[in-house]
């Protein structure tokens, strides 16, 4: 608190020296360079306009702060993070707090004129190293990334739901919360948007909301990009439907798929019940009784043996046949 009030202090004091200083130069100024013949009226219109884009300096940067949710953009630090995290191929929303770190060294330099960074100054291997693939599809997403700023990105996202059909209350909630960054907004909202004319973007985004941080947001993140994946290079997906905690999408051929973002999966209990669970409660027009399940990582023998004895068709490493942005 003591450090605080010091700081308060110093900053008004120089605040209060720089804008006395400022009057007394524009005086010796005015005096100097146009004489003394017009030395009134030149002063006066110069205070004028000193004056003016003072008072409206405050309300500008109200406005921005109102726009942007913070000062970084209107001081050009947000723009400049957005151009390093694209220059080193990161995630500028990531959580990871060393690379935020980094990024906010090299963006706070360069909008006050420190110095000009180069990628030797940032450390981005080990914990810092949230890259994103090079994939076609993450390139669309670093472009919007590295040239929109959170406010604008919500916008992108909010018109894109929209579209879709996706009510306004339930976009807004899902906007709204905290857990998500930006960037898994982005790619979650678009794979959605993507999926054509497939009901049930409303389930999903409603029951993405219980995600409690963001590794539990990249689940449904990837999901939703298994969603996008298969109805792009299998087959038309025509409905989203949530049984209990599994997301099942009918397909136009009948079939139903469920996607399932892990590395590696085992076979347990509670996968015993919600196998049995599915077969006997999911109903859907055009279900042709055909279960598909494919996840992004791998299957134990086991789990592999025993679902497809109740009848599930296991699809392994989803990612490798459709771009899954990481």
């Amino acid at each position: 608190m003591k450090r605080l009030l010091v700081a308060l202090t110093v900053a008004i004091f120089l605040i209060g020296f720089a804008q006395g200083a400022e009057i007394n130069i524009v005086a010796y100024l005015t005096a100097r360079y146009f004489g003394m013949r017009s030395y009134s009226t030149i002063y006066g219109l110069s205070v004028m306009v000193i004056s003016l884009f003072s008072a409206a300096g405050g309300s500008l940067f109200g406005q921005a702060y109102d726009r942007f949710g913070d000062y970084k953009e209107v001081l050009l630090v947000g723009s400049f993070k957005r151009d390093y995290a694209a220059k080193f191929n990161v995630d500028p929303y990531s959580s990871n707090q060393v690379l935020q770190d980094e990024l906010d060294k090299l963006a706070n330099a360069s909008a006050f004129g420190s110095w000009s960074a180069s990628a030797a100054m940032m450390p981005i291997g080990g914990p810092a190293g949230a890259v994103i693939s090079g994939t076609s599809l993450s390139k669309t997403f670093n472009n919007i990334l590295a040239t929109e700023p959170p406010s604008r990105i919500r916008i992108i996202n909010e018109d894109k739901l929209k579209q879709v059909g996706v009510s306004e209350a339930v976009a807004k909630s899902y906007l709204d919360q905290p857990v998500y960054t930006p960037t898994q907004n982005l790619i979650l909202v678009d794979s959605l948007a993507r999926l054509g004319a497939a009901t049930g973007r409303d389930a999903y985004l409603t029951a993405s909301m219980v995600a409690a941080d963001e590794t539990e947001a990249n689940f449904f993140v990837n999901m939703a990009q298994t969603l996008r994946g298969y109805h792009e290079t299998v087959g038309p997906i025509t409905g989203i439907t949530m049984v209990g905690a599994l997301t099942v999408a009918q397909t136009k051929s009948g079939a139903a798929v469920i996607p399932f973002a892990l590395d590696y999966g085992v076979w347990t209990a509670n996968a015993d019940r919600l196998s049995q669970s599915m077969k006997t409660t999911y109903k859907a027009p055009g279900f042709n009784g055909s279960y598909e399940i494919w996840i992004t990582g791998n299957a134990s023998p086991t789990a592999k043996q025993e679902l497809q004895a109740r009848g599930f068709t296991v699809v392994e490493q989803a990612g490798s046949r459709f771009d899954i942005v990481d």
